[in-house]
């Protein structure tokens, strides 16, 4: 069980799994992948959507498969697989959307289960489960040519920080900051040319033996 998890991991996948969590535990899902993924962690989800106008009525009345296939399963939309990660501190980084391939496959699984029936009905499959069966497939099929449901692939990345909050020096690694500033100094000719008078300058002051010339700005 997710829930039950105590490691930290660098790579997380979930493959069509969140459909089954139920709408009541999305957010303990998203908490515990959050909490399972070590700094820049990354994690990825395969996700059956439904569309966000269709959302209200579906969540309001189980369709055929809520009542005969997956009991209790709830499809997200598109807007809860990218707004409610967010709260959990998770954000996407790339999105795969595949619907009209999926309705391939689903084609395809339609033919050779029916091909295969010699062999799966003295399994103990009878006649109305292999109705059940068909109707399943041609029912996902339709949803995913009409758009009325989707299939997506999502990378999500720990959030370096909240909207709005400043990021501390401290939490940009020390290597970041070296080659940023080492950019900086070979991108500047301003500051090379300064840095090279300054030194000049230095250097006739010692051989006349006056103070050094204190620095009052700064050259760019």
């Amino acid at each position: 069980d997710y829930r039950d998890e105590r490691g930290s991991y660098d790579r997380v996948v979930s493959i069509e799994m969140f459909e089954a969590v139920g709408e009541r535990y999305w957010s303990v899902f998203f908490d515990r992948l959050r909490a399972r993924l070590k700094p820049g962690g990354l994690a990825g989800m395969q996700v059956i959507t439904i569309r966000d106008s269709a959302y209200a009525r579906y969540r309001a009345q189980p369709d055929f498969i809520q009542r005969y296939i997956f009991p209790g399963g709830m499809l997200p939309t598109p807007s809860i697989m990218r707004n409610l990660p967010a709260e959990h501190g998770l954000s996407v980084t790339r999105e795969r959307v595949f619907g009209e391939d999926y309705a391939r496959t689903l084609a395809e699984w339609r033919s050779r289960f029916h091909d295969a029936w010699e062999t799966i009905a003295p399994l103990g499959f009878d006649e109305r489960f292999r109705k059940l069966w068909s109707f399943y497939l041609h029912y996902c099929e339709a949803g995913f040519r009409a758009g009325y449901i989707d299939v997506r692939q999502l990378t999500f990345r720990v959030s370096g920080r909240s909207s709005g909050t400043p990021r501390a020096r401290n939490a940009i690694p020390a290597r970041t900051r070296a080659i940023a500033w080492w950019r900086r100094r070979r991108l500047c000719g301003c500051r090379r040319a300064g840095g090279r008078r300054r030194r000049a300058r230095r250097w006739r002051d010692r051989r006349s033996g006056a103070s050094p010339a204190r620095r009052t700005g700064r050259a760019c």
